[in-house]
């Protein structure tokens, strides 16, 4: 992630609330991708390891993705095993969700690809053990040295996960290597390239993450709420 100055990008106004999300699931498709922001310990070490030491806050701590939508909308993320689950989880927590979509959305055989190399890691144990190498670089202000070193793909982290299925089935990099990207960075490519955001989970999350960004009509929105 990078000093940000302000943007000459607006805050995007994207469908809020979980109300809104019961009445049209549709609005989210298999490959969204879900930013989150949570206040867990694991959380805030995330927050504080994605950024080096010249870097302004970070707004992402964890990053999931769509998986399928039918009578519920299944997501899979990589917590402390990989699992698939409703994105109502999150309901009622602690954490604010940002999900946003490619530019120019996905194809159904792509999105079927997607969803059969997600679903391989489903039950594999968090990659704790990468953890350190993203410490060790860290103490090298982010630079990617340590994370080059990581070979084995049977334990996922959050960033990982999502960044690999992009790259393996869409051949799409958020700016970095799958091992190298860190949930900040997915959501900084995303604010950098364009990507649509589809839904948060209330409007607070959005001004939240727009002061963050410094987006050029942050303050406005705020006033909205």
């Amino acid at each position: 992630m990078r000093n940000r100055k302000k943007r000459d990008k607006s805050c995007p106004k994207p469908e809020t609330g979980w109300d809104e999300l019961a009445r049209d699931k549709a609005i989210l498709q298999t490959g969204d991708v879900i930013h989150v922001q949570s206040r867990g310990l694991l959380s805030k070490l995330v927050l504080f390891f994605s950024k080096a030491d010249e870097e302004s806050p970070s707004w992402a701590s964890h990053s999931a993705m769509v998986l399928r939508v039918d009578e519920e909308i299944e997501i899979i993320e990589a917590l402390w095993r990989t699992v698939i689950r409703p994105i109502t989880a999150y309901k009622g927590k602690k954490s604010k969700l940002l999900v946003c979509r490619k530019p120019g959305g996905i194809e159904e055989e792509q999105k079927q690809k997607m969803v059969e190399k997600a679903e391989y890691y489903e039950g594999k144990i968090y990659g704790f053990w990468e953890i350190t190498f993203h410490v060790l670089d860290r103490c090298l202000n982010n630079s990617y040295v340590f994370r080059r070193l990581i070979k084995d793909n049977d334990y996922p982290i959050c960033s990982w996960l999502v960044a690999y299925v992009y790259d393996r089935v869409l051949g799409y990099h958020f700016g970095a290597m799958p091992n190298e990207a860190q949930p900040d960075d997915l959501l900084d490519h995303c604010v950098d390239n364009d990507w649509e955001f589809i839904w948060a989970d209330s409007r607070k999350s959005v001004v939240d993450f727009c002061r963050t960004y410094k987006l050029s009509d942050a303050d406005d929105s705020a006033q909205r709420t």
